[in-house]
């Protein structure tokens, strides 16, 4: 329920069928890594508990940090909110969650299922690498800077009607398949 710091230098790694729950204010903070990295068979959750969205967050312009999440089914939680960190999140299920950077940030989501997820990379001086998901449900929102180094690709959305496509990704280097 409260604050997890993990400090520059330290690796925190999760173990695969592991259940992490993030209550309201609660969160991660790393400067150092995590490793959250469950396997096909033995994935990881990562839950909200009550009513508000706890986070997982690196850095804050004082220190580079980073997450690794894989194979993961993560509902309810922000990933990221913060500067300077690196977050790469592959083969998981995202439901109902928000990935958002600042400055200097670094995401790679690949492989995913995301379900009414929000993916807000709206800062310059990041690396935004969005390819080969399933967005499905209601209409994902993807905010990418054109003046960030962004690559969304062979990603398929399901459940959105056509004349929705112009508010549902909002960067000009979406292409669907």
């Amino acid at each position: 329920r409260g604050k997890v710091f993990v400090p520059a230098g330290v690796t925190l790694t999760v173990e695969p069928g592991s259940h992490i729950i993030v209550y309201g204010e609660g969160s991660i903070q790393s400067y150092g890594s995590v490793r959250i990295e469950g396997t096909s068979k033995q994935n990881i959750e990562i839950t909200a508990g009550g009513t508000y969205a706890g986070s997982l967050t690196a850095g804050d312009g004082a220190g580079q940090g980073s997450f690794h999440i894989r194979h993961a089914v993560i509902d309810g939680v922000i990933l990221g909110n913060g500067t300077n960190f690196d977050l790469s999140v592959m083969d998981s299920v995202l439901r109902d969650s928000h990935i958002q950077g600042g400055s200097g940030v670094n995401l790679v989501a690949e492989r995913n299922i995301f379900y009414g997820e929000v993916i807000n990379w709206s800062t310059h001086r990041s690396t935004t690498t969005i390819r080969n998901n399933c967005f499905s449900g209601a209409p994902p929102i993807v905010h990418a800077n054109p003046l960030a180094s962004t690559s969304i690709n062979y990603n398929s959305i399901y459940g959105v009607e056509p004349n929705q496509f112009s508010d549902v990704l909002t960067t000009t280097y979406i292409s669907s398949d």
